[in-house]
């Protein structure tokens, strides 16, 4: 009988072609990675970053022990920054704060990481990682960083210490300016007096911080119902009144109060910000015209 000849896959066979597989899958990898880091440094040295944000997200997702990582988490920082989206740029300043090589470059990155969480409006974020550098570390950025961060905290002195530090007394009174009417501010639009003040007599807090249309209305409305309240009351019995008109005339004085707190929070709030962008414009111009002590 003739030999067969087998066409059925040796054992040897199946291994070599299952090793030969892994090592061109390998190659392939290495060689996509490759040129993924290309065009995604392409597309940031051009400014394009939201399309090099992917690129380098895919390549920190299938090589994230390779040498690249350091670069890349900073380069994917920046991209996030540039792109206005701050949380996700200090999380990866972070990365690359780890991954940094140097102290100076630590430095720098823990700087841009600030910077980001007061542009995201975090400033108790912020503030922990200006007091962690040290006092060397680009002082000017830092003062800076230090005294606006103290002013979205509501520590107007703070501010003011932090920003002393780096202008002298002849161009400090514009900067005390704008602290000193973000302090009017909070002294006026204090929820806590504007709400009792409506407990008081309804409307007058609405008054107090402003609001007139909003002080009319609620006065008129709750005049109303008192008046309602004790006509009926009169007219048939204070059982009735107190069934019938009391549920709407509480309704109306209690909203009434909670609104006035909110309005006097929000108006608040919207002053600090407008007196917060009044002062980043500020900076740059005293900065120019003052020279540094």
């Amino acid at each position: 009988m003739k030999n067969k000849i087998s066409v059925l896959p040796t054992k040897w066979s199946v291994c070599w072609a299952i090793a030969i597989s892994l090592g061109s899958l390998c190659t392939l990898r290495a060689q996509t990675a490759a040129w993924v880091q290309v065009q995604a440094d392409s597309l940031f040295a051009a400014g394009h970053y939201a399309e090099a944000i992917p690129l380098y997200d895919r390549l920190l997702f299938f090589e994230p022990e390779a040498s690249h990582v350091a670069q890349s988490n900073l380069h994917l920082a920046i991209s996030y920054f540039e792109t206005g989206q701050f949380e996700r740029a200090a999380y990866y300043y972070d990365a690359a704060y780890f991954a940094a090589t140097s102290d100076s470059l630590q430095e720098s990155i823990l700087l841009e990481k600030s910077l980001s969480y007061l542009l995201a409006q975090h400033p108790k974020e912020a503030l922990i990682e200006l007091l962690s550098l040290p006092e060397t570390a680009e002082p000017y950025r830092r003062q800076v960083f230090l005294g606006l961060t103290y002013f979205l905290l509501t520590d107007y002195d703070q501010a003011e210490v932090a920003f002393a530090a780096i202008f002298p007394d002849t161009c400090l009174t514009s900067v005390q300016e704008v602290l000193d009417d973000a302090r009017r501010t909070d002294r006026r639009y204090r929820a806590a007096r504007a709400q009792f003040l409506s407990a008081l007599l309804p409307g007058l807090g609405q008054a107090y911080i402003g609001d007139w249309r909003s002080s009319a209305n609620s006065l008129v409305i709750n005049g109303a119902f008192a008046y309602l309240f004790v006509a009926t009351a009169l007219n048939y019995s204070w059982l009735s009144a107190a069934m019938s008109v009391l549920p709407w005339l509480q309704r109306y004085y209690i909203g009434g109060i909670k609104k006035v707190g909110v309005l006097a929070r929000d108006r608040g709030a919207n002053r600090r910000q407008d007196l917060y962008r009044e002062l980043v414009d500020l900076l740059p111009q005293l900065e120019a015209a003052c020279p540094r002590p």
